[in-house]
Protein backbone atom coordinates (compact mmCIF):
# COMPACT_ATOMS: atom_id res chain seq x y z
CA UNK A 1 0.00 0.00 0.00
CA UNK A 2 2.82 2.42 0.88
CA UNK A 3 4.52 1.81 -2.47
CA UNK A 4 1.26 2.63 -4.25
CA UNK A 5 0.87 5.89 -2.34
CA UNK A 6 4.48 6.81 -3.04
CA UNK A 7 4.04 6.13 -6.77
CA UNK A 8 0.94 8.34 -6.89
CA UNK A 9 2.63 11.16 -4.98
CA UNK A 10 5.72 10.88 -7.20
CA UNK A 11 3.55 11.34 -10.29
CA UNK A 12 1.63 14.22 -8.72
CA UNK A 13 4.84 16.02 -7.70
CA UNK A 14 6.17 15.62 -11.24
CA UNK A 15 2.89 16.90 -12.71
CA UNK A 16 2.85 19.93 -10.41
CA UNK A 17 6.39 20.79 -11.46
CA UNK A 18 5.74 20.38 -15.18
CA UNK A 19 2.35 22.10 -15.15
CA UNK A 20 3.69 24.92 -13.02
CA UNK A 21 6.06 25.78 -15.86
CA UNK A 22 3.31 26.11 -18.48
CA UNK A 23 2.19 29.56 -19.56
CA UNK A 24 -1.53 30.12 -19.25
CA UNK A 25 -2.08 27.78 -16.28
CA UNK A 26 -1.51 27.93 -12.54
CA UNK A 27 -1.53 25.23 -9.89
CA UNK A 28 -4.22 26.01 -7.33
CA UNK A 29 -3.66 23.27 -4.77
CA UNK A 30 -1.11 23.38 -1.99
CA UNK A 31 2.22 22.19 -3.43
CA UNK A 32 3.21 20.79 -0.05
CA UNK A 33 0.27 18.41 0.00
CA UNK A 34 0.81 14.67 -0.18
CA UNK A 35 -2.30 14.37 -2.32
CA UNK A 36 -2.21 12.67 -5.66
CA UNK A 37 -4.76 15.11 -7.06
CA UNK A 38 -3.36 18.05 -9.01
CA UNK A 39 -5.67 21.03 -9.51
CA UNK A 40 -4.97 23.81 -11.96
CA UNK A 41 -6.82 26.73 -13.49
CA UNK A 42 -6.31 29.00 -16.46
CA UNK A 43 -4.42 32.14 -15.58
CA UNK A 44 -6.49 34.35 -17.89
CA UNK A 45 -9.53 36.43 -17.04
CA UNK A 46 -11.86 34.61 -14.67
CA UNK A 47 -14.76 35.00 -17.09
CA UNK A 48 -12.96 32.81 -19.64
CA UNK A 49 -12.06 29.96 -17.28
CA UNK A 50 -15.18 27.84 -17.93
CA UNK A 51 -14.66 27.88 -21.70
CA UNK A 52 -10.94 27.17 -21.45
CA UNK A 53 -11.43 24.33 -18.96
CA UNK A 54 -14.29 22.77 -20.95
CA UNK A 55 -12.35 22.91 -24.24
CA UNK A 56 -9.19 21.55 -22.64
CA UNK A 57 -11.05 18.72 -20.92
CA UNK A 58 -12.46 17.65 -24.32
CA UNK A 59 -9.00 17.85 -25.95
CA UNK A 60 -7.49 15.74 -23.19
CA UNK A 61 -10.30 13.16 -23.47
CA UNK A 62 -9.75 12.91 -27.24
CA UNK A 63 -6.15 11.94 -26.47
CA UNK A 64 -7.10 9.40 -23.83
CA UNK A 65 -6.28 11.54 -20.78
CA UNK A 66 -9.00 11.59 -18.14
CA UNK A 67 -9.47 14.69 -16.03
CA UNK A 68 -12.26 16.17 -13.99
CA UNK A 69 -13.49 19.67 -14.68
CA UNK A 70 -14.91 21.67 -11.80
CA UNK A 71 -17.03 24.71 -12.53
CA UNK A 72 -17.66 27.65 -10.21
CA UNK A 73 -21.08 26.33 -9.17
CA UNK A 74 -19.50 23.06 -7.93
CA UNK A 75 -17.54 24.80 -5.17
CA UNK A 76 -18.28 28.53 -5.25
CA UNK A 77 -16.71 29.48 -1.92
CA UNK A 78 -13.46 27.60 -2.53
CA UNK A 79 -13.13 28.74 -6.12
CA UNK A 80 -13.90 32.35 -5.35
CA UNK A 81 -11.30 32.31 -2.57
CA UNK A 82 -8.76 30.99 -5.10
CA UNK A 83 -9.84 33.53 -7.73
CA UNK A 84 -10.84 30.94 -10.31
CA UNK A 85 -14.00 30.34 -12.30
CA UNK A 86 -13.24 26.74 -13.29
CA UNK A 87 -10.46 24.22 -12.77
CA UNK A 88 -9.09 20.93 -14.03
CA UNK A 89 -8.21 18.12 -11.64
CA UNK A 90 -5.80 15.39 -12.63
CA UNK A 91 -5.52 12.29 -10.46
CA UNK A 92 -2.60 10.14 -11.59
CA UNK A 93 -2.72 6.46 -10.75
CA UNK A 94 0.16 4.41 -9.37
CA UNK A 95 0.29 2.24 -12.48
CA UNK A 96 -0.36 5.02 -14.97
CA UNK A 97 2.27 5.12 -17.69
CA UNK A 98 4.50 8.18 -17.61
CA UNK A 99 3.70 8.76 -21.28
CA UNK A 100 0.07 9.46 -20.32
CA UNK A 101 1.24 12.18 -17.94
CA UNK A 102 3.60 13.63 -20.55
CA UNK A 103 0.70 13.70 -23.03
CA UNK A 104 -1.42 15.63 -20.50
CA UNK A 105 1.35 18.23 -20.09
CA UNK A 106 1.72 18.48 -23.87
CA UNK A 107 -2.01 19.03 -24.44
CA UNK A 108 -2.21 21.60 -21.64
CA UNK A 109 0.79 23.40 -23.12
CA UNK A 110 -1.01 23.66 -26.46
CA UNK A 111 -4.34 24.66 -24.91
CA UNK A 112 -3.30 28.25 -24.42
CA UNK A 113 -1.43 28.69 -27.73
Amino acid sequence: MRATHEAIVERAVWLRHELGELPGWRIIDDPATASGIVSLAPSGAIGTHADTVGRTQRELAERGVRVTASQLHHAPIAMESLGVGAALRLAPQADQPWNDLRRAVEVLGQATD
